[in-house]
């Protein structure tokens, strides 16, 4: 009865061992499988995971609207921010604990902390000109006028959207695989490229004050563009997010 106990210990073990890796295109730059996370072991565990990694756009959309909320509405409120943040924090974990199988081997409270400091980290370079310090706990200043405003909060929403983007390209790539396919990574990048680029051209970033100034600008490693490429690297949780063995 012993031996077949440790039988089977170390055949699931072994199995364990032999989860597939997700190919290098899911690792972030300058790493390699299996550092780029794990194929889904079964369906229901690929739902959990996938499911997961779809909140963390939630979160992180969540965050950077109450940031715009409080820049809209000139509050300037420290309390009234710190209760969006926290209402938009609970709100994601208990998506993600009421999912029908949670995957143990997400930190994603972790996860959840962390897009709340990509979100300041971000604010501080969108809201960028303009001559009043924003004063609720975030750095960076109130738009100076409206046409301003505007190309910052186009800004901001651009960058919601990459991350969005980026996270369901990495879903749709590993539904892709599990369904026995290639992966869809590069066309569903490239698609994202393109639709970015034609938002992009729509906002004014030749108003005073952005540009060589400082605001995205960049020779400052402050662009727009330079922006969208920091978020692609943030979106890269799949190691943390397929991670069930």
């Amino acid at each position: 009865m012993r031996a077949l106990v440790i039988a089977v210990v170390l055949g699931v073990s072994v199995a364990a061992r032999s989860q597939t890796p997700l190919p290098a295109a899911y690792c972030p730059v300058g790493a390699k499988p299996p550092s780029c996370g794990f194929l889904p072991s079964d369906a229901q565990v690929r739902r959990a995971e996938v499911g997961a990694s779809k909140l963390r756009y939630v979160a992180f959309a969540l965050y950077m609207k109450c940031i715009s909320k409080a820049v809209i509405e000139r509050r300037q409120d420290q309390a009234a921010y710190d209760r969006c943040t926290i209402d938009a924090m609970a709100r994601a974990i208990n998506r993600f604990n009421a999912l029908e199988s949670t995957p143990s081997c997400q930190n994603f409270s972790q996860i959840a902390l962390n897009l709340l400091a990509l979100s300041k980290v971000m604010a501080r370079r969108v809201y960028c000109n303009g001559t009043v310090p924003l004063t609720f706990g975030v750095a960076g200043r109130v738009p100076a006028d409206s046409a301003v405003a505007r190309v910052e909060r186009g800004a901001s929403k651009l960058l919601v959207r990459e991350y969005q983007k980026m996270v369901r390209c990495y879903g749709e790539g590993v539904e892709a695989l599990a369904r026995g396919g290639t992966g869809t990574i590069a066309r569903c990048v490239a698609r994202v490229r393109a639709i970015q680029e034609r938002r992009m051209m729509r906002l004014d970033f030749g108003l005073p004050g952005f540009g060589s100034l400082g605001c995205f600008d960049e020779a400052a490693g402050t662009g727009i563009r330079q922006l969208l490429a920091q978020i692609d690297a943030a979106a890269n949780l799949n190691a943390q997010v397929f991670c069930s063995l």
